[in-house]
């Protein structure tokens, strides 16, 4: 059995044939997305249409957090993005991607190209896999021109990258495999998400909300959930603090009465000698997700023991100063020791605090943090010190704490395990990926 491939290529394929193709000879002509300013503008209402911006590639950013938009209906019909579309960053973070698995109510700015493949020839989700590689990185890195701070690179010039191209059928089989890994890890995400509002509803509910006291002092005897044991030692009245009622007899402390705060610190990038080791060193970008156990850099042996603070398993890490809190709040809980720069805290829990009271209670209060960042001279975002000393907190009982902890403790496990067993998973795909692009993995029937 065989197809064409069309004239460009001169010949055809059979289905245990590999050939080197180029980008052009199985692509429509890539094309870029509007202006950002002035056609698809960012806007701080809702609308019915989300843009995707580099930005939301680069951080991982799910559907519902991208921006809303208003365009033209002539531009939203030529602009929409639509499933199998490969959507691919063309200045800054050059050769980032995304693939469009579903048509989505979405369009896509300047700062991207568009790249349609003929799907006679050629599967989306293969040649996505194929821009995972790091022969495509290393590609983009040489048509990579600008500074520093601003890269670009010529749709042209990505247009005439080659790689080798399976049949459909073979490459069907590779993006299924490679898939299969990327599907478990993403159930994995949600999976851990949905832990975690678990646990930040309960917190909220009891700590922020005060919902068992209120059920208590409106004549309930017992609070869903919540331990009788526990229910038993609430009071049944409030008192005032500075932040509003609090249940009576809690003390109300600041952040920095119940936990210690460390600084990271950045050992010397011109000595060698401290990095391309194995202990992590995490700065903002390696911040995306909730769990931190892993980073970009790593420390040698003489850059651990050059780092006077480490943070320690079950600390929690949060972004104090950069351009992403401009949007957001970074705040991770760390599955094991790690070394961090200056621009992130740790919190250690003190005394009968516990470690978990502490991550969920700054996770809860995302929105305060917010309003607390003012911009540094330089343009980023920053939360001074001092304020964050003199967060108020009503601090329950330590029965109550306990109480609660118990029940955060076996969630916070399981959210680490599926952690663990995604980053374990990311590494099988990063073996294989190179292997099966290349046909050194041959993948059956």
């Amino acid at each position: 059995m065989q197809y064409g491939l069309g004239r460009n290529l001169g010949g055809f394929v059979m289905e245990s044939e590999w050939i080197t193709v180029s980008l052009k000879e199985i692509a429509e002509p890539i094309n870029t997305g509007l202006d950002a300013i002035t056609r698809a503008p960012i806007v701080s209402y809702p609308t019915s249409i989300k843009c995707l911006r580099i930005q939301d590639i680069s951080n991982n950013k799910r559907f519902d957090q991208w921006g809303f938009t208003d365009v033209k209906p002539t531009d939203y019909e030529k602009y929409r993005l639509k499933r199998g579309e490969i959507i691919m960053a063309r200045t800054c973070s050059t050769g980032i991607n995304y693939l469009v698995k579903e048509d989505l109510a979405a369009v896509f700015n300047n700062g991207l190209a568009r790249i349609r493949l003929r799907r006679d020839v050629a599967l989306p989700e293969y040649v996505y896999y194929v821009f995972q590689s790091q022969a495509f990185a290393d590609y983009i890195a040489g048509i990579s021109g600008g500074t520093s701070v601003q890269l670009n690179m010529k749709v042209g010039d990505l247009a005439n990258f080659q790689f080798k191209l399976p049949h459909l059928k073979m490459q069907r089989k590779i993006s299924t495999i490679l898939g299969a890994l990327d599907d478990k890890i993403e159930q994995n995400r949600r999976t851990g998400a949905k832990l975690e509002g678990l646990a930040r509803a309960v917190f909220k509910a009891w700590f922020v909300d005060f919902e068992p006291v209120k059920a208590k002092a409106a004549g309930a005897t017992a609070f869903p959930g919540m331990p009788p044991e526990t229910f038993a030692a609430l009071p049944a009245r409030f008192e005032d603090a500075e932040f509003g009622p609090a249940p009576q007899g809690w003390n109300v402390e600041t952040l920095r009465e119940m936990a210690t705060f460390i600084t990271g610190g950045t050992p010397s990038k011109a000595n060698p000698i401290f990095w391309n080791g194995t202990f992590p060193w995490v700065s903002a970008k390696d911040m995306h997700g909730r769990i931190v156990s892993d980073s970009e850099l790593r420390l040698s042996d003489a850059g651990r023991n050059s780092v006077r603070r480490i943070a320690p398993r079950h600390s929690t890490l949060m972004v104090i100063r950069g351009m992403s809190l401009m949007s957001e709040v970074r705040i991770g809980w760390c599955a094991r020791e790690v070394a961090f720069n200056q621009d992130l805290r740790a919190f250690i829990a003190r005394g009968d605090t516990t470690p978990e009271f502490i991550h969920l209670w700054l996770t809860s209060s995302e929105e305060t943090l917010m309003q607390m960042v003012d911009t540094a001279s330089h343009g980023t975002g920053r939360i001074l010190t001092d304020r964050l000393d003199a967060m108020a907190i009503a601090r329950p009982p330590k029965t109550v704490m306990q109480s609660f902890t118990e029940m955060a403790k076996p969630i916070m496990a399981l959210r680490e395990s599926l952690h663990t067993e995604s980053a374990k998973l990311a590494a099988l795909r990063d073996y294989l990926l190179p292997r099966l692009l290349s046909g050194q993995v041959r993948v059956g029937d």
